[in-house]
């Protein structure tokens, strides 16, 4: 009677121990969907409002129609604020590109013999950033012999 009874207890112990797996499964589940539903949905909305007949706050599938677009480029003005923010998101792009194309570069030759822990946060991100990019760049960690 014994072995029976182990055997039930072990049985018991075995589903107890699927169901806290499954459950367990199933409220990462709950979860992840949650977060995920959290960020998708303000995006699903940004890419569907436009084309809204009457888009709202709310949720819902628009009632398709072109007729946004037909107001936005039948306005001057509209236009004009377009072509202004594409001339200013292109400048900002090249000097950065060009402002940090060089900051990188002189970042990577420095080298910095004890530096302080504010920086050395910074300076480990720069170098970790460099060292990794695609022209194969080294970075020589202290003791290493630099490029000559």
């Amino acid at each position: 009677m014994t072995a029976v009874t182990g055997s039930k207890r072990t049985a018991n112990g075995e589903s107890r121990q699927m169901l806290t797996h499954f459950l367990g499964l199933m409220g990462k589940s709950v979860f992840t969907a949650l977060v995920l539903a959290f960020f998708v949905i303000p995006v699903l909305w940004l890419v569907f409002a436009p084309f809204d007949a009457h888009p709202g706050l709310n949720v819902k599938l628009p009632e398709f129609t072109f007729n946004n677009f037909k107001i936005l480029f039948d306005n001057p003005t509209a236009i004009a604020s377009l072509g202004n923010s594409l001339i200013l998101a292109l400048g900002s792009m090249v000097v950065v590109l060009v402002l940090g194309s060089l900051a990188s570069y002189s970042l990577s030759r420095v080298k910095i013999p004890r530096p302080r822990p504010a920086a050395l946060h910074t300076a480990a991100a720069l170098v970790h950033h460099h060292g990794h990019s695609s022209h194969g760049a080294h970075v020589p960690a202290d003791g290493e012999a630099g490029p000559h």
